[in-house]
């Protein structure tokens, strides 16, 4: 199993983020979803195995990708996102 947290700068869980896990055994991407309190989790993955997980959200930004050394379970695997500002452009 690979879990933990998607949060962000301020501690606040992120739902609805998009994972994806790649790498290992696997012959095709796992995908996961943030609860409401910001934690995901895989499971189901052989171990033994380097897996690479994406964190996906429109509105945050976040480091691109998590290499993960998987000899175990790991529930520690956290992500802080940065609101993402958009400013609005009028024309004159």
């Amino acid at each position: 199993m690979i879990g933990g947290r998607i949060s962000d700068s301020g501690g606040r869980g992120i739902k609805n983020v998009r994972l994806t896990l790649t790498g290992g055994l696997l012959t095709e991407p796992i995908y996961a979803t943030s609860t409401n309190f910001g934690y995901y989790q895989f499971s189901k993955m052989p171990t033994g195995e380097t897996y690479i997980v994406i964190v996906n959200s429109r509105p945050h930004t976040f480091n691109p990708s998590s290499i993960v050394n998987n000899f175990d379970s790991l529930d520690d695997v956290d992500f802080v996102g940065e609101k993402l500002l958009i400013q609005n452009l009028q024309r004159w």
